[in-house]
């Protein structure tokens, strides 16, 4: 007996809903291989060259320094004015921003402006009170007390150029950073400064650089004077010979990818070479499968001569 939910419920007699679409199985041949490969191989060539030549037209300057009584002084000559933006970076070696305690050692609400007691920045240890004991750190944390301090000055003709610190990190951190009551003026540290706000952003390896600032306009022709004070703090004084770090002053401009690397180039160039390695193994392949082909017909239509000629006898 047929019972009406049953029968309403029943789904309609259409293919798609009784499974019975046709399905699609495509088949790739070793000729197809050979064009897709093929095409890819094309692609990344483009790119490889592409990448060399915007690398090779692209400029950077990279000292390693260690100021010695606090500052170091040195020039940098451009042979050619560059009209582009230019990128003041500084660069560290063998310092682990990612380490899990390092990481770990903030509080957001503090660094957001708001008042947080002493008892709740367990988060911050272990440099959580200024030392005395009496109030805490303002900001507080490992990350924090560990800013690179160091100060660049940059003169053009005895004129000290300034670059801009506008964009140097993403905008959508600013809300982030807060000084208590909007006053920055009585705090070890104005957490709204562009600097502190790019160091406070943990980077993925222990070999980094940090943009510091931009020549917008560029930088014309002629030799500029760089002026480096290193300020030693919080045990910074030991941190190259102990940990086998170093630090970099660069100034460089950017390619269509990023920062100026040869990564990706490098990269797109393996890429090509496999593809043109697997294309050569499958062109290989089709020419054995057509052999076999080949050979299997002539196999076929000579059992078939020999059929036809006995029943003719």
């Amino acid at each position: 007996m047929n019972r009406p939910g049953l029968v309403a419920s029943k789904p309609k007699n259409w293919s798609i809903f009784q499974q019975k679409m046709r399905n699609f199985k495509p088949q790739m041949r070793p000729f197809h291989l050979v064009i897709v490969y093929g095409i890819l191989f094309v692609v990344s060539l483009f790119i490889t060259l592409y990448g060399f030549i915007t690398y090779s037209m692209g400029f950077e300057f990279k000292k390693e320094y260690n100021a010695q009584n606090g500052q170091i002084e040195f020039n940098v000559e451009l042979q050619h004015s560059i009209s582009e933006p230019v990128f003041l970076y500084y660069g560290l070696t063998s310092f682990h921003t990612n380490h899990r305690r390092f990481l770990a050692s903030r509080d957001e609400k503090q660094l957001a402006g708001k008042d947080i007691s002493e008892d709740a920045l367990k988060d911050c240890d272990p440099r959580i009170s200024d030392g005395i004991g009496i109030h805490e750190k303002y900001p507080c944390g490992l990350v924090a007390e560990a800013i690179f301090n160091d100060t660049f000055s940059i003169y053009s003709n005895s004129s000290l150029i300034k670059p801009s610190t506008a964009n140097i990190y993403p905008s959508y951190e600013t809300k982030l950073f807060r000084c208590p009551n909007d006053d920055c003026s009585s705090q070890r540290v104005n957490v709204t400064d562009p600097h502190f706000i790019n160091w406070m952003r943990p980077q993925p390896f222990a070999n980094f650089r940090k943009l510091e600032g931009v020549f917008v306009d560029g930088m014309p022709q002629g030799v500029y004077t760089v002026k480096i004070n290193e300020n030693i703090q919080g045990g910074q004084q030991s941190y190259q010979p102990s940990l086998k770090g170093s630090k970099y002053f660069v100034l460089s401009t950017r390619q269509w990818m990023g920062k100026r690397s040869l990564f990706i180039p490098i990269f797109a160039l393996c890429i090509s070479v496999m593809c043109i390695i697997v294309s050569i193994f499958y062109m290989c392949v089709s020419r054995y499968d057509q052999h076999l082909k080949e050979d299997y017909l002539q196999r076929h239509s000579m059992k078939i001569v020999q059929s036809s000629d006995k029943r003719q006898y």
